[in-house]
């Protein structure tokens, strides 16, 4: 499924699928924002919170910046979609990195996956679509059973 991926929900793919998670990203795209997001949280998981390893959260960026070097890292390319994404985060009341993903979700008129409430409500509230980890994972694996299925030929 197309989507604009949140930093929360390319984090949580990898967590849960490793290197198959590609199969689930790879029609996506997310803001440029993103890998920093990413390398941020694993900072506070490995640094703060312990939840995580130094080695885990290596391996993790590994993945994640194998799957999300080849997707298309959208950033505001004028004054006026920078003023539109500002504008977004004024009408929800959100920090403008999260107004990022909502505004390039709607600009590309996708869904937005994350795994923030806050941010879906917020998505909604604008009328964008939104989908979280457990969605996009259960219609790949949907997906792949339907494409290894037998054709009923008669």
């Amino acid at each position: 499924m197309k989507t604009v991926l949140d930093a929360s929900t390319i984090i949580t793919l990898v967590k849960r699928h490793g290197e198959n998670s590609i199969d689930i990203m790879k029609e996506s795209t997310t803001i440029a924002l993103a890998p920093y997001e990413i390398g941020n949280t694993f900072r506070t998981e490995t640094m703060l919170t312990k939840t995580l390893t130094t080695k885990e959260a290596d391996r993790l960026l590994y993945i994640i910046y194998r799957i999300i070097t080849p997707l298309s890292l959208e950033t505001p390319t004028t004054a006026d979609q920078a003023i539109t994404t500002l504008e977004t985060a004024r009408k929800t009341e959100t920090s403008y990195y999260d107004a990022a993903y909502i505004t390039e979700a709607k600009r590309k008129g996708l869904p937005l996956a994350t795994e923030d409430r806050r941010l879906a409500e917020k998505a909604r509230k604008m009328k964008v679509k939104t989908v979280n980890a457990e969605a996009l994972s259960s219609q790949t694996t949907s997906a792949s059973m339907n494409d290894s299925e037998p054709s009923k030929k008669h």
